[in-house]
């Protein structure tokens, strides 16, 4: 079965939708249109990689996924507990904290999945299998040079793996059927 298949698949049932899906009932959300995505992309000056536009547009808009899910686009989707979109929190990340002058954000990290305590999963779109990071904050001491850098770490090689490995604990979690 395919990638997409096997994640529409989970993103229908509330109790593999997410790994967080024992807190739930979290909402399904249909998918975005390929208009209200162009958007998002343009007011970021990024493009999105083509399997998270796919699954943004094919599958749901958010709330399926590692951690609490990936982040939709608008009110039509899935948002962080700020309430926040998917263009929000890269806004958020790209501004960076309050006084602190050494911020480094590149316009190439998109941020897309929500996993929870005020972390975030990022890709890099601009490398060509498009690597996923976990964005911790609380890896981030004062005395960092780099202080977004610091509290980067890589999650898996390529976003089909990262969807891959979330698939993996999901199989775990399903009852036997009997």
């Amino acid at each position: 079965m395919a990638l997409l298949d096997r994640i529409r698949k989970c993103a229908v049932d509330p109790n593999l939708a997410t790994d967080m899906a024992a807190y739930g009932p979290f909402p399904f959300f249909k998918p975005t249109t390929e208009t209200r995505l162009a958007k998002a992309e343009a007011r970021l000056s990024i493009s999105f990689p083509t399997l998270l536009r796919e699954l943004l547009t094919q599958v749901g808009n958010g709330g399926f996924g590692p951690g609490y899910g990936i982040i939709g686009i608008g009110k039509l989707g899935s948002h962080d507990d700020m309430d926040q979109d998917l263009v929000a929190v890269n806004k958020m990340h790209r501004r960076g904290p309050k006084n602190c002058s050494n911020w480094h954000w590149p316009d190439s990290r998109l941020t897309f999945c929500y996993g929870g305590c005020a972390c975030y999963y990022c890709v890099e779109c601009h490398e060509s299998l498009n690597p996923v990071y976990l964005f911790d904050p609380s890896r981030i001491r004062d005395e960092c040079d780099d202080p977004a850098s610091a509290a980067l770490k890589r999650e898996a090689k390529s976003l089909e793996l990262f969807l891959e490995n979330w698939l993996r604990r999901t199989r775990k979690r399903t009852p036997p059927t009997t």
